[in-house]
């Protein structure tokens, strides 16, 4: 379950490091900008299926991956591409120095959005224990509108946290 929250993460993080650039849309234009996004999940689903009932070690992944995404974008809005090993050793102290002209309020806001994504996203993508999920979807297929955003808070009450 956790390959999932990194996806929303990484698409969140990409989003935040598309915004402000010219991007020609297509049809493709998903395919394009998310396929190493997808690939990253899927070698982290393999991971976290690998560490099996070490469930620090896939939550620490986890965490290190959402970290990485935050970080990534303010160079990403300025390099246009990420940060990465090979960049990091040739530059070091210099690169260092000029990160710091770029940690702005916007940068920051961005930076704290994906931190909040990360951390927010275990919570809204969990899968309610035992057989209860077909009645939830159920309930929230066919539910009003104007009654959607009160389903899962009522469910928590009657349910309580599982």
């Amino acid at each position: 379950m956790r390959a999932a929250n990194l996806l929303l993460v990484l698409v969140a993080a990409k989003a935040a490091m598309l915004a402000g650039h010219h991007i020609p849309l297509s049809w493709w234009s998903p395919a394009a900008y998310l396929w190493q996004d997808a690939a990253v999940v899927l070698g982290f689903a393999v991971l976290e299926f690998c560490v099996g009932r070490y469930r620090g070690v896939a939550w620490a992944l986890y965490g290190a991956a959402a970290l990485y995404a935050a970080i990534n974008i303010p160079v990403a809005h300025v390099l246009s591409t990420p940060l990465t090993w090979p960049m990091l050793r040739a530059a070091r102290g210099p690169l260092a120095d000029s990160m710091w002209y770029y940690v702005t309020w916007p940068n920051a806001l961005l930076f704290a959005a994906i931190l909040a994504v990360a951390a927010l996203s275990p919570l809204f993508l969990r899968r309610p224990a035992g057989k209860c999920w077909r009645r939830w979807f159920c309930a929230w297929r066919w539910a009003p509108r104007q009654w959607r955003a009160w389903i899962p808070a009522g469910w928590t009450a009657m349910h309580g946290r599982r």
